[in-house]
């Protein structure tokens, strides 16, 4: 079982004591995230954002970083470059990382070398014990709901 909590984490703590074995998915809410510029220095400016908070609430097993990015081919090696940072600086202060966060329909997975470019991403979540967030809102995949024809 799985929560996820967005920018009120008090409460964590005690739904750990009411379900045992929970997990808490962690979300701090921002307004800008900045994709431009080098991706380490972008993912130290999140840490020195946030990090007061995710340190304070150790109840939360997961955090997410930016939320549904623009994540196209262009754009995948930087963030897949920002999200290993990020991924890193978490895993220093204990703490485990959500990567990803995509958007219904992103990334291409039909383009193996948009997915590919993350993989750096995912071998250091992987590393660090760290999950990939997918927002998927129709099932049995992503495209289900789609039409081409519109």
């Amino acid at each position: 079982r799985i929560v996820k909590l967005l920018d009120n984490f008090d409460i964590a703590a005690k739904l750990k004591q009411l379900a045992p074995g929970i997990e808490i998915i962690g979300r701090i809410y921002l307004q800008n995230q900045p994709m431009d510029g080098d991706p380490v220095v972008r993912a130290e400016e999140w840490w020195a954002q946030v990090n007061k908070t995710l340190l304070q609430y150790r109840a939360v097993d997961y955090w997410e970083g930016y939320n549904e990015p623009d994540a196209d081919a262009a754009a995948m090696p930087w963030y897949s470059a920002f999200e290993t940072h990020r991924v890193n600086l978490l895993a220093r202060a204990g703490l485990r990382a959500v990567i990803g966060c995509f958007s219904v329909g992103m990334p291409d997975v039909t383009t193996p070398s948009t997915i590919q470019a993350f993989y750096p991403a995912i071998d250091a979540a992987i590393a660090a014990g760290g999950i990939l967030g997918l927002h998927e809102y129709c099932q049995p995949y992503m495209a289900c709901e789609f039409d081409n024809s519109t």
